[in-house]
């Protein structure tokens, strides 16, 4: 009897700490298509992640319409993330605005020098789906080749 009691006080005093750890995903979509999950991005200018149209494709546009010189995506992520060009020349060559936050979402982005973008926490704000917890992003360049962009977790 006093084994049994001095066995159960033992094990009442025994705690265990459980954690549960999510690593870190970024989803990017563009023209509301996923086209890329994970926590380092590479939005290269070979993929299909830029805006093309062609000229005669049955919208009138001026011979000098830039737009291949700019993507807009929707950028989801559970944990801070950074935009980055791949070349540092490159950097003063892009421009990131933001066009949108959406309705389960938040935006914090903070200035920093190496950097062309930086999302200082997650983009989700409350429960939702995916693209519900996203921010919206319009890239654009004026050189004439379109930079290599890599979107990291931070």
């Amino acid at each position: 009897m006093l084994a049994i009691a001095a066995s159960a006080a033992a094990m009442a005093g025994t705690v265990h700490h459980v954690r549960f750890a999510q690593p870190a995903q970024i989803l990017v979509w563009q023209a509301g298509t996923l086209i890329a999950r994970g926590d380092r991005i590479a939005l290269s200018s070979h993929s299909d992640t830029t805006n093309n149209q062609l000229l005669g494709a049955g919208t009138l546009l001026p011979s000098t319409h830039d737009s291949d010189k700019r993507m807009i995506i929707a950028i989801a992520s559970n944990t801070a993330f950074s935009l980055k060009a791949d070349n540092g020349d490159a950097v003063q060559d892009v421009v990131v605005e933001i066009l949108g936050v959406r309705e389960n979402a938040q935006i914090r982005p903070a200035q920093t020098p190496e950097s062309l973008f930086r999302q200082n926490a997650k983009t989700a704000v409350r429960r939702g789906a995916p693209l519900s917890q996203s921010i919206e992003l319009e890239i654009s360049w004026s050189g004439d080749v379109p930079p290599n962009l890599i979107l990291a977790a931070d």
